[in-house]
């Protein structure tokens, strides 16, 4: 399994931390940590996570495929959080769609992007954002929502409310400049290790699928070799 990827970060983190509160008490074999104790340590790599995207956006900017499913997990922290955590997330869920709303043409979301696929690209329908932006937007290329989905997270959620002037952005046809700046440079990670240790050096490393760079290949072996990863078929090839 991919656990590291930006948007992977977040599912994973949400998954431990939302069946942690709700099996409070019960013990979680693989960690040998109680429900408690394992959503209290996600909460704190949830908190960074959010902190990260407020203050450098996203890796995965204005992706078609993983918008998706950062807005799936934020959805269920918002629904399942705490209040810091609700009230964190709904600030980068209010971020994200945003983004989505300053760059759709005719309900599509078509811009420039990080992480996308050659096929969501050539066929904008195909697009893994597109009934959340039908749902929120109020475009219309589907018949019905398709609630098997993981976008099914946020047509469900209880506890967000799309602000009023992002639907208007969304809805808004004249021409306009954007200018965006998103993700960092790898020598920012001289910085980040400096300031904050090998581990969120290592964590935005991966998070950017930035593996074998030359400013970062040192501490992917590190990596590799503390948490024995020599059996993920993704990087037993290191």
């Amino acid at each position: 399994m991919c656990y590291w990827s930006e948007n992977h970060q977040l599912l994973f983190f949400t998954c431990a931390y939302v069946a942690g509160r709700y099996y409070d008490h019960e013990l979680f074999r693989n960690s040998g940590l109680t429900g408690a104790q394992l959503s209290e340590k996600f909460r704190e790599k949830i908190l960074i996570w959010l902190k990260h995207r407020f203050e450098h956006g996203f890796i995965e900017w204005h992706s078609n495929t993983y918008y998706e499913e950062d807005i799936a997990p934020l959805a269920l922290l918002i629904d399942f959080g705490d209040e810091e955590i609700k009230s964190k997330s709904t600030i980068i869920m209010d971020l994200i769609l945003a983004d989505m709303a300053m760059h759709l043409y005719k309900g599509l979301f078509s811009v420039t992007s990080g992480r996308c696929y050659e096929v969501q690209k050539r066929e904008p329908l195909t697009q893994d954002v597109l009934e959340i932006n039908e749902f929120l937007f109020g475009n219309r290329y589907t018949r019905e929502l398709d609630y098997s989905r993981i976008s099914a997270n946020l047509f469900l959620c209880k506890n967000y409310q799309l602000p009023k002037v992002i639907f208007e952005i969304a809805n808004d046809t004249e021409l306009g400049v954007i200018k965006t700046s998103m993700g960092h440079d790898l020598e920012e990670l001289e910085q980040f290790r400096a300031e904050k240790g090998e581990e969120t050096a290592g964590y935005i490393q991966w998070a950017m699928e930035s593996f074998t760079n030359p400013q970062a290949i040192r501490e992917t072996m590190r990596m590799f070799r503390a948490y024995n990863m020599k059996a993920n078929d993704f990087l037993k090839d290191l």
